[in-house]
């Protein structure tokens, strides 16, 4: 009877695991038709699973800096100066321990490890010779870091919530890891074209990446407070992703034209 239970607790994890990777395979095959380059499959695997992985040290700093606020005594006493007024009327109450700089520091943390960590994978490997695979692998790496988080969303969940949340999740949070990372991905792939800058550019992408990541957030919390919410959620995301799919574009030309002023 043990060994049944046993069993039937590691098919139900399994399951979980498959259904919280799903949303992620569905955009990264979306995504790589954009490369008309087919990169290794090992090489993709290896990044998605470093992403993956990724959620821990994420997490772990995470900690850090919630910790090292709580200690500062740092928290928000009155956060609706920190809201858009379109918003409208909202019980704030439901943001009291935290305050858009919390938002913005824990978003920091993500789209840094996400770039960090394909940058130490990718940047010296022979494959990584496109002007469009920065913003490829960081979006790999991004879906794997997205798949963490939903696995870990659906098993500490009610299992009659599982595909609710992933249905939720596959058009929010899975789409903004992988929006936010490409956009730092097209400042990534600036600074090789240009060769100079380099930190200029990460910062920017950084910054701007970091900056929409926070504001994803906080819609996301006020979402159960205010209809308006999931509208401007909405928003947010077909603006990132045609600001992403116009970045697309706009490297490719980019290093076209510098090689063709070059020559």
């Amino acid at each position: 009877m043990f060994d049944s239970i046993s069993l039937e607790s590691v098919h139900y994890f399994l399951s979980l695991v498959i259904l919280g990777t799903i949303p992620s395979l569905i955009w990264l095959f979306y995504y790589l038709r954009k490369d008309s380059d087919k990169e290794p499959r090992r090489i993709i695997v290896q990044v998605f699973l470093l992403g993956a992985i990724a959620t821990l040290w994420a997490l772990f700093f995470e900690i850090l800096f919630l910790k090292g606020l709580y200690a500062a005594g740092i928290e928000c006493q009155d956060c609706n100066a920190l809201v858009p007024d379109f918003l409208g009327a909202v019980n704030f109450q439901l943001l009291s321990p935290v305050s858009f700089v919390v938002l913005l520091g824990l978003a920091f943390i993500e789209e840094f490890i996400k770039y960090a960590i394909v940058k130490a994978r990718m940047l010296k490997d022979s494959n990584f010779d496109a002007p469009v695979d920065p913003m490829i692998y960081l979006i790999i790496g991004a879906l794997g870091f997205a798949a963490a988080e939903n696995i870990g969303y659906i098993i500490s969940s009610d299992p009659g919530s599982v595909f609710g949340i992933l249905y939720f999740r596959f058009f929010t949070a899975t789409f903004l890891h992988a929006l936010a990372s490409a956009i730092v991905g097209y400042f990534f792939a600036l600074s090789l074209i240009h060769k100079k800058n380099h930190a200029i550019y990460i910062i920017i992408g950084l910054i701007l990446a970091t900056s929409l990541h926070a504001l994803f957030n906080l819609f996301v919390l006020l979402i159960e407070e205010s209809d308006l919410a999931f509208l401007y959620l909405t928003g947010l995301l077909v603006l990132m992703y045609a600001y992403v799919s116009y970045m697309f574009v706009s490297i490719k030309k980019i290093h076209y034209n510098l090689q063709k002023i070059n020559n």
